[in-house]
């Protein structure tokens, strides 16, 4: 489990069908610092067959709308998918087929402090099934 807030800089290599990880916030300040406001996950090289890594907020609570949450693809990039209090967060978002990395950014509003907001994501390696 990784938790924003809590664990500053961390790159998850070698995921694979079947991993599991949690990345949850629970309101705590997150240090500001570009370190410390992102997780980075890596699919395993040694991965047969096409796969996909995907990210389901199993909750997101924020009623002060303070925390956007931005997943990419490269720690550059543009964001792929956006998780905040105007989304619908029931639904996984998966990123495109075999993209190797998946980058998970926390934005609060105003300044990086402790918030009511809370939230639990699952972050894993789905098989992309061939036809």
């Amino acid at each position: 489990m990784y938790e924003f807030g809590v664990d500053c800089f961390t790159r998850h290599e070698g995921l694979i069908e079947n991993t599991t990880i949690f990345v949850r916030y629970d309101g705590k300040p997150v240090v500001n610092s570009s370190v410390c406001q992102y997780y980075a996950f890596e699919l395993a090289e040694d991965t047969s067959g096409s796969h996909k890594m995907c990210v389901k907020p199993l909750y997101f609570i924020d009623p002060d709308c303070d925390v956007q949450l931005d997943i990419k693809s490269s720690y550059s990039g543009s964001s792929l998918h956006t998780i905040d209090c105007n989304t619908e967060t029931n639904d996984d978002f998966c990123a495109d087929e075999n993209k190797d990395d998946l980058y998970i950014f926390i934005k609060k509003h105003g300044v990086i402090a402790s918030t009511i907001a809370s939230f639990l994501l699952q972050v894993y390696v789905e098989e992309v099934d061939r036809i």
